[in-house]
Parts: structure tokens; sequence; C-alpha cells
């Protein structure tokens, strides 16, 4: 992609949003792999009860970064990627968002923050209308594939063929 865009990192980022633009060499493998090891480490944190919005935009920024680079490619090709990133992008906003200014007048940007509450109200109807548009995708899709799933025997199939515990 840089030689697409001259090595402007700025109109390429525009075109192509990734953070990648901006390191000094080409994309190696081990940007890649340090993109993951940050991402897990920051997973691994909120998993651990981290409520902050700044942690979410920098873990839906690197796998944003790590979508635009895949474009294309037999390993992003499925569209599960849109809606992790769609449900990234929401997660942000159910983390409690930071002030301008406390009610003091001191200036107070991670001191006192607006409760997620306030907020979660549209985002928890945003994930709902993710959620049913998952299961009427999944759905639709069946429909629209191959005879098996007309004829109602594709689980025959996935049954025989799955590892599924059993006694």
């Amino acid at each position: 992609l840089k030689q697409t865009f001259d090595d402007s990192s700025v109109q390429g980022f525009l075109s192509h949003p990734t953070l990648y633009w901006f390191i000094g060499s080409s994309l190696e493998d081990w940007h890649l792999d340090a993109t993951a090891l940050i991402g897990s480490i920051l997973s691994l944190v909120v998993v651990m009860g981290l409520d902050s919005w700044l942690a979410m935009v920098s873990l839906w920024i690197l796998d944003f970064s790590i979508v635009t680079v895949a474009e294309g490619t037999s390993f992003y090709a499925y569209g599960w990627e849109s809606q992790l990133l769609e449900t990234g992008f929401l997660s942000i906003w159910l983390c409690d968002l930071p002030t301008l200014f406390r009610g003091d007048g001191m200036k107070g940007v991670f001191r006192d923050k607006i409760p997620s509450s306030s907020h979660s109200i549209p985002v928890l109807w945003l994930y709902r209308w993710l959620c049913a548009r998952i299961s009427i995708g999944a759905g639709l899709i069946k429909l629209r594939g191959g005879e098996c799933w007309q004829k109602k025997t594709c689980l025959y199939y996935h049954f025989e063929t799955q590892p599924i515990p059993s006694p």
C-alpha cells in the first residue's frame, strides 16, 4: 500500500486506516506479533476489571489495524471481523467517560467520570440490534445455502463429524 500512496502516511491512513502506516520500515511479522501481544495484555487487564474507555479505544484501534492490513486475504474473509469491530466500538461507550471539568471548577479529566449507566441504554439497544442481525443473517445464509439445509439434513453430517463429548 505504501507504493500506492507515494509513502504519504496521512493520505494512506485516510484511505486505509491502520497504525502500520506510521512505522518507519515495511510491515514485518514481528509488528503483527507485537500488536497481538499488546492487544492480549490489554484484553486481560480489561477482563480483570479495568473500566477504561482508553483501553477499549486502544483495543479497537489495534483490531481495526489488523483488519485493515488483512483486508482481502482469506484469513479475514468471513464477515465476522466487521461484527467484532462493531462490538468493540460499542463497548467503548459502556465504560465510564471522563468529564472535562469537576464540579468545583478544577480540571478533572480522569478524576470525575460520567456514570456509564447514563450512556448504557442506547448502547444496550444497539447490542440487541447487533445480536438480532447476526441471528437473522445466520438463518438466512443457511436458507440460501445448499440442498442439505433445504432438506434439513445438514446437522446429521455435523453431528457425525464434530468432536462432541459423549459418555
